[in-house]
């Protein structure tokens, strides 16, 4: 008998959504992926995520946006959530368009910078180029100094 038959039938339907959420069990047939799921899938699975997010109606793509954009909290790739926030024109000023460029500052800081500089200017560029100006320095002080200087709004 396994786990889920013990439970009480809200605890198991949610305990299987929690495992279909992560990939440990197979969804239900003819189903479509959740949010989440596909969050999962960013993270996985860049490629399958791609063709999902292609197959999303209008209205979907911007739910997932508001999700990325919004302090969710799932792991997803930083490159593609900013891909995303700035097809959208979303603030990537908000907490997850922060996080997605502050992780990819790490990873591939000029790939960031790139994002920055399509920015409009405003207040939400200006904290980007200060962030990842500061990210950036931790491994390069010459180069995060340089575009900084160059990207920096002047007075």
């Amino acid at each position: 008998m396994g786990l889920a038959q013990q439970m009480p039938e809200e605890q198991a339907a949610s305990l299987k959504r929690a495992l279909q959420i992560v990939g440990a069990a197979p969804p239900e047939p003819d189903a479509q992926p959740s949010h989440q799921q596909v969050l999962t899938l960013m993270w996985q699975n860049p490629e399958k995520a791609e063709a999902q997010w292609q197959s999303f109606s209008e209205e979907q793509r911007g739910q997932m946006i508001e999700l990325m954009n919004s302090d969710s909290g799932f792991p997803v790739d930083p490159a593609f959530v900013l891909k995303r926030l700035v097809e959208a024109k979303a603030d990537l000023g908000k907490e997850g368009g922060r996080r997605a460029l502050g992780r990819l500052s790490l990873s591939d800081p000029r790939a960031a910078a790139r994002l920055v500089e399509d920015m409009p200017p405003g207040e939400s560029r200006d904290k980007m180029i200060k962030a990842l100006r500061e990210n950036w320095a931790v491994d390069d002080e010459a180069a995060a100094t340089e575009w900084g200087e160059r990207v920096a709004p002047k007075s």
